[in-house]
């Protein structure tokens, strides 16, 4: 009998007691979606398309693909309003258009073959806004104005041999500029993956210092293109309020 009465006492303290040990108990907090993370991580490719502009340039120049990688933290304050920090591995420079002076049969055409690179490292600072809600499911649109200090590292004047493959390299460093600060500007979808935000970013850029040595000729780097980038979401941590009890 008094082992029955024990049973049944024990069971009642546990009914009791459960939803207070249960509330005791330190709960994760809900994960936050990417788009309402502060803080974000992450890293780009660049696929630019870049020149120099200028009036009375002393060669003619064409837009030539140019390559880039970085690293960059984005913190919003507001989940429409945020600013970008970066930093990264960007090529510039310009297609130079050589005329074609020697048409015989059999000559190769030299006129798109000449390249003019500047291997730069660049500091993006930018300023965002994007769409405070989802325009689709998952996805947002986001804009940005910003400046970019660039560090010019070398310049090399390149010649494509296609026949061999034996391409001329000439470092020209000293005819060229060696810092540079451009203006910025971006626009392009978010999209949530659940894991992070995928950026897909159309750019235009434009410096504001004369890349050449001389004063007696002024010309800018320019460049479009696209910006693939991957932020990886910060995770919530978890709750650290603890119970006591007499």
């Amino acid at each position: 009998m008094k082992n029955k009465i024990f049973d049944i006492y024990l069971l009642a303290s546990i009914i009791l007691l459960a939803p207070g040990f249960l509330a005791a108990q330190e709960l994760p907090k809900p994960t936050l979606s990417p788009f309402e993370q502060k803080l974000l991580f992450g890293f780009s490719y660049h696929n630019y398309w870049t020149t120099i502009a200028g009036d009375n340039l002393p060669q003619s120049y064409f837009y030539k693909p140019s390559l880039g990688v970085s690293i960059k933290a984005e913190y919003y304050p507001w989940s429409f309003i945020g600013l970008s920090v970066g930093a990264g591995f960007q090529q510039r420079g310009a297609g130079i258009i050589s005329p074609d002076l020697d048409q015989s049969p059999g000559n190769s055409d030299s006129t798109y073959r000449k390249r003019l690179r500047f291997s730069c490292v660049e500091f993006p600072i930018n300023l965002m806004v994007r769409t405070p809600a989802d325009l689709v499911k998952g996805i947002r649109l986001k804009a940005s104005v910003g400046i970019v200090p660039m560090i010019n590292t070398q310049s090399n004047q390149v010649f494509l041999s296609i026949e061999d493959g034996n391409h001329t390299s000439t470092n020209v460093s000293n005819d060229y500029w060696k810092n540079d600060l451009a203006y910025q500007f971006t626009v392009g979808p978010e999209i949530n993956t659940g894991s992070g935000i995928l950026q897909i970013d159309f750019i235009y850029c434009r410096g504001t210092n004369n890349v050449y040595n001389s004063s007696n000729t002024i010309g800018y780097n320019q460049s479009l293109g696209f910006r693939l980038s991957f932020l990886f979401r910060s995770f919530s941590k978890k709750s650290n309020s603890t119970s006591s009890s007499k």
